[in-house]
């Protein structure tokens, strides 16, 4: 079997590939981390307010709506970007709005709720495994659908109008 000579100069082919792979891996992470750690800053207030978990649960048996939990962490980029760019979006407030009691729970703050308990808590027992997720949960907090990653307004807003449909929930 031939011995390979380290010494040897590598062709100028294999040189230019590595090159080439090297530059365009480099600019494929600048790009994902552009687009997804870029946070643009809101302007003005929020169209809606978050309701602290027990409180809406009970709003939600009252108005006959479904929870909105959006599970995130500080330090998620996309959670960071939806909170920042779908959650004030307009169209996507008033879907909200009509169907839905929207819960924001920070999956790693230990500090306890109205209803005594925590994000850590919640996280556990809708079994968050990435952020961010939202959970679509009946009165009683049974989940009946998820969703994970980030959303865009359309996407997002489209959803939710389609699982309010779904589970009879109209607009008053």
């Amino acid at each position: 079997m031939a011995e390979i000579d380290a010494a040897a100069p590598r062709s100028a082919r294999k040189v230019w590939l590595e090159r080439a792979f090297t530059l365009g891996a480099g600019a494929f992470l600048v790009w994902m981390l552009f687009t997804q750690l870029y946070v643009p800053t809101p302007s003005g207030p929020r169209p809606f307010q978050w309701v602290p978990y027990e409180e809406a649960l009970n709003q939600a048996a009252t108005q006959n709506k479904l929870l909105m939990i959006d599970f995130y962490a500080e330090w998620c980029g996309p959670c960071k970007k939806m909170d920042a760019v779908t959650f004030y979006d307009a169209k996507v407030a008033e879907s909200i709005d009509a169907a839905f009691v929207p819960v924001q729970v920070d999956c790693e703050s230990s500090r306890k709720g109205p209803g005594g308990l925590s994000g850590v808590e919640l996280a556990d027992r809708y079994d968050i495994q990435s952020y961010p997720t939202i959970i679509i949960a009946k009165a009683d907090g049974t989940p009946v659908e998820r969703m994970s990653g980030y959303r865009g307004p359309g996407s997002y807003r489209r959803k939710l109008d389609r699982i309010a449909k779904k589970h009879g929930i109209v607009a008053e």
